[in-house]
């Protein structure tokens, strides 16, 4: 288990100031084939985490395969998509958060643009 001291936890974030969880909700696709449209989001950075099933998540230009188990990070103005290629369930959790900044990056950001945004 990771554990992190309140000093550590504040050297994270600009001020101190964590972020604020603005939505979380359950995706669950049964068995068919799925794309959910190329979209963005204008105040907020989402974090997907995938419980079921298997697809290809989009973030920018890049396609990454993303299984149960994977963390997917997108941040604010960033495209993103999800595609199921294959017939069976996938899931996902989605974790919307704002009011935040990261120290060298602008509000809103997870990581720079350049960063890996798919975690297994």
């Amino acid at each position: 288990m990771l554990r992190c001291s309140t000093e550590q936890m504040n050297d994270l974030f600009v001020g101190g100031k964590y972020p604020r969880l603005c939505y979380i909700y359950k995706q669950n696709y049964e068995v068919k084939r799925l794309t959910r449209p190329l979209h963005m989001h204008d105040t907020m950075a989402e974090i997907v985490l995938v419980f079921a099933g298997k697809g290809i998540y989009r973030v920018g230009s890049q396609a990454y395969p993303v299984n149960a188990g994977d963390i997917v990070f997108t941040n604010i103005n960033q495209h993103h998509e999800l595609v199921k290629t294959i017939e069976e369930e996938f899931g996902t959790y989605c974790l919307g958060f704002c009011d935040f900044q990261r120290p060298g990056l602008a509000p809103n950001m997870l990581f720079p643009e350049d960063s890996v945004f798919v975690r297994p």
